[in-house]
């Protein structure tokens, strides 16, 4: 499994500490297209 190094800071352990990747990747972009 390869991961996009620009995105993730480090390969997660878990299935959990992914989606929790995932969800505070998710957040960021939503505030980011809040603030337009």
């Amino acid at each position: 499994m390869t991961t996009n190094t620009e995105f993730l800071p480090r390969e997660p352990q878990n299935p959990q500490e992914l989606a929790d990747m995932v969800q505070n990747a998710m957040t960021q972009i939503q505030e980011k297209f809040g603030q337009m």
